[in-house]
């Protein structure tokens, strides 16, 4: 009677390793940790810029000084940490800014705590572009979009998205991430809700 019950839970393991693979499988990518875990953040952030008319302009030159009070700290932080690639959109937003007439708001420093934020907050940056694609499209047609429309090799998400499941790979590690990316989605929301003019 032993024996046959050693033997049913030998027949067992199998089985029981399949599962574990398939839960091991369905382990969230780092991607989809982060977009749920800022999706409220995110929401938020793209209601209060979307008081703004794009079309006109001086709606649109105070719209990108809020994100020129948000981007190019975040941006800078990644710049000295040496994690910023190579595709920069700061000197964009400055040109635009210059465009309209404004010039770049003083900086106020974000700093982040290890590597592991700053991915979060490289995160929220890369996705921007993702969104000023969209947003270039109501900008109106005499209005500078360097900053909106900024050259982009092809694949870039899709790179950088690797780049983070190969970065992100305990729940700590991604944890950080997250808070790091909160940090960035709460600059740009105070930047957006601050007085301008």
């Amino acid at each position: 009677e032993e024996r046959k019950e050693l033997m049913s839970a030998a027949s067992r393991v199998p089985a029981i390793a399949l599962v574990t693979k398939k839960i091991s499988e369905r382990r969230l990518s780092a991607h989809s940790v982060l977009r749920t875990a800022t999706r409220a953040a995110h929401d938020a952030v793209d209601a209060a810029y979307s008081r703004w008319n794009l079309a006109d302009r001086a709606d649109y030159a105070d719209f990108l000084l809020a994100h020129a009070r948000a981007f190019l700290p975040a941006e800078a932080a990644l710049a000295a940490s040496g994690l910023a690639n190579n595709q920069s959109r700061s000197s964009l937003l400055i040109s635009d800014l210059a465009d309209l007439g404004m010039a770049p708001p003083a900086p106020r420093p974000l700093t982040f705590n290890n590597d592991d934020e700053l991915l979060g907050g490289a995160y929220v940056l890369e996705g921007s572009r993702l969104g000023g694609a969209v947003l270039r499209r109501s900008v109106g047609q005499d209005l500078p979009t360097r900053f909106l429309a900024p050259p982009t090799a092809p694949g870039h998400w899709r790179t950088f998205l690797q780049m983070l499941e190969h970065s992100l790979i305990s729940d700590v590690q991604r944890s950080q991430a997250v808070a790091g990316a909160h940090k960035v989605f709460d600059r740009f929301l105070r930047a957006a809700l601050a007085p301008t003019g």
